[in-house]
């Protein structure tokens, strides 16, 4: 049996294609349900048009990286099938890892690139389904808690709150990728903390231009990578 042209199938194509026409579903009520929360706090109509070019701008980097990431996929998973798992929940590095030890696990033999097809997509959906049943399990808690906080706490503190546990992200998804790697992801990492802190500081009367702040760093921080 040619597993490519399962790979590739008409039927493939219409089942990812229902997945991915529901996250765009999603996506636009979301959007529309953040907008309309926004109104109600007061949050002024500027500002959120703001928000969304900024989140618009910051999004190509990363959506670079995973186009790349689709592209190493379609060797095992094919077209449709990795189109879907990178535009699903989950990561594009978690995707590609599963597909490379299913792939090591079946080895070569009759009918392995059927089953290491087979196993991949077994592989990735129950992957995903912990972050799906986890989201569905707290999520609905999670107002209740805020407001529980709202009553018993300053306002003030739980912004402090908020913004500590930003920096600690960050700051975690900072080191993960210096610490114990080569000079490269250090130098990448400097220029780009260092160009987005000079970016600020020369445009911070100037949201407009600080809007492409992230965008200039990261394209600063791999030239640098390249050529020191």
């Amino acid at each position: 049996m040619n597993v490519s042209i399962i790979k590739e199938s008409l039927g493939l194509w219409i089942t990812c294609g229902i997945m991915i026409s529901v996250i765009l579903v999603q996506s636009t009520l979301f959007l529309l349900e953040a907008k309309k929360e926004a109104k109600k706090i007061g949050i002024s109509k500027e500002k959120v048009e703001e928000t969304i070019r900024v989140s618009v701008i910051t999004s190509i980097g990363p959506g670079l990286a995973l186009a790349v990431m689709c592209i190493a996929l379609m060797a095992v998973m094919g077209t449709p099938t990795s189109w879907m798992r990178i535009s699903d929940v989950g990561a594009g590095r978690t995707e590609l890892a599963l597909a490379s030890m299913v792939k090591d696990m079946v080895g070569s033999g009759e009918n392995s690139d059927l089953r290491i097809f087979s196993y991949g997509l077994w592989a990735q959906a129950v992957d995903v389904a912990g972050w799906l049943l986890s989201s569905m399990i707290l999520i609905c808690s999670m107002e209740k808690i805020t407001n529980k906080m709202n009553e018993k706490l300053d306002p003030k503190w739980i912004k402090v709150l908020t913004g500590g546990v930003l920096v600690s992200l960050f700051s975690y998804l900072t080191i993960s990728q210096i610490y114990q790697k080569p000079s490269p992801y250090t130098i990448s990492t400097l220029f780009g903390a260092i160009c987005m802190f000079t970016l600020n500081k020369i445009f911070s009367k100037n949201r407009r231009m600080q809007e492409f702040s992230l965008g200039i760093s990261m394209v600063v921080g791999v030239v640098a990578a390249m050529f020191i």
